[in-house]
């Protein structure tokens, strides 16, 4: 007896004899072709079999033994829908065949069997061919393949990652680092020409990346947030006079000022005030500032200073003193420096520990920097120096060894 599956195995009865005439018998009623062996795949050929032998003389043999043959139906073969699919990078899809019962399902990945797929659909997101074997109880068959491409996308990389910070009046250069030919870019501000993008429009709160694509993928870089370090944007002047002529400049957080006259930087002069003087008539002169702050953002301004400037009095401005005394303590002769942007009159006024004045001098401050040396003959012990510049009063304590 023997068993096996349609549309997938066949089975050959045949003889080793010889004979003119050879009589297959099928369920002992029918004689099949004449032929020394009988192919069987049809599951309607199930039954008995058994083979007489005629010779030319007409004399028959005594029948062979009977085979029983019994043929199942193999499932129908089905075709995977789609039967072949191109995907992008991170995307999926579902494969599937129609549901029939009383079947059940196992797919394959390039012939390794896909563990817990054993429903009709299966979706996917991996490159590979993918068959189906469709089983009964004891027959199966297997579609053909279904060929799944996946394209991927090189992610790209630009060469600044994260926050960067730079001046308000600054430029950011983003690039593309990985430059791959064969496919588009196209910039977050909709930009698709080039792979290089300068930036210098107001950075807050603004992100920037590149999308790579080919063929309906594409793959997006790391975002890029810009952001300003400093708020120098520009800078302030202020001129003030006429009597005494000077120029302020009223930004805040500057770490060095250079200033240029007429075309010419004044290399002595590296504070927030630049000092002309009394202008002559007629006189007209050309004042250039540079600062720089202390984030290392610049930036620069000029104005004309002559007789019919719109000048601001010392009265317009808070005057202000940075007052050092050096060596300190000493012997009687130090150093006592005046700095600010207060100019006029000063008195120097000293006192002595029982507060009997011992000292004092009266001058008119024209320098931003006003450096004062004294040579004095006092007693040891401790001293009040005391400056008064306008309506303020500044205190300093001097040690006499």
């Amino acid at each position: 007896e023997t068993e096996f599956c349609s549309d997938i195995n066949e089975t050959q009865l045949s003889s080793s004899g010889t004979a003119e005439v050879f009589h297959w018998i099928f369920n002992e009623s029918e004689k099949l072709a004449n032929d020394s062996s009988h192919t069987i795949s049809s599951a309607n050929e199930s039954g008995t079999y058994r083979l007489v032998l005629e010779n030319e003389y007409g004399c028959i043999s005594d029948t062979s033994e009977t085979k029983t043959l019994t043929i199942y139906q193999s499932p129908q073969m089905e075709t995977i829908n789609p039967s072949s699919a191109s995907l992008c990078n991170g995307e999926s899809i579902p494969l599937y065949i129609p549901l029939r019962s009383g079947v059940s399902y196992k797919w394959y990945r390039n012939n390794i069997l896909q563990a817990g797929a054993n429903n009709n659909t299966l979706t996917i997101h991996k490159e590979g061919d993918y068959t189906v074997e469709i089983s009964n109880e004891i027959c199966s068959v297997i579609s053909d393949p279904s060929a799944i491409t996946v394209l991927s996308i090189p992610k790209p990389e630009l060469n600044y990652t994260g926050v960067v910070e730079t001046c308000p009046s600054g430029e950011i250069t983003l690039e593309l680092v990985d430059k791959l030919s064969g496919y588009q870019y196209k910039w977050s501000d909709g930009n698709t020409a080039v792979t290089n993008f300068q930036y210098s429009e107001p950075f807050e709160n603004i992100k920037y990346w590149i999308t790579r694509s080919k063929s309906g993928c594409e793959s997006t870089s790391d975002t890029v947030k810009i952001e300003t370090k400093s708020d120098l944007k520009e800078v302030f002047l202020t001129p003030f006079g006429p009597t005494i002529c000077y120029v302020g400049c009223s930004n805040k957080n500057i770490s060095q000022y250079r200033w240029y006259i007429d075309g010419e930087l004044i290399d002595d002069e590296t504070d927030k005030v630049l000092m002309i003087g009394k202008l002559q008539d007629s006189e007209n002169i050309h004042v250039k500032l540079e600062v720089t702050d202390n984030l290392g953002c610049s930036a620069s301004t000029e104005i004309e200073i002559n007789e019919n400037t719109d000048f601001k009095t010392a009265g317009n401005i808070l005057p202000t003193l940075e007052t050092r005394i050096y060596p300190n303590p000493n012997t009687g002769s130090f150093n006592l420096d005046l700095e600010g942007g207060y100019f006029g009159e000063v008195i120097i006024v000293i006192y002595d520990a029982t507060g009997k004045e011992v000292f004092r001098e009266r001058f008119e401050k024209t320098d931003y920097l006003r450096s004062n040396e004294y040579s004095l003959v006092l007693t040891s012990g401790l001293y009040a120096v005391q400056i008064n510049a306008g309506t303020n009063i500044w205190t300093e304590h001097l040690i006499v060894d």
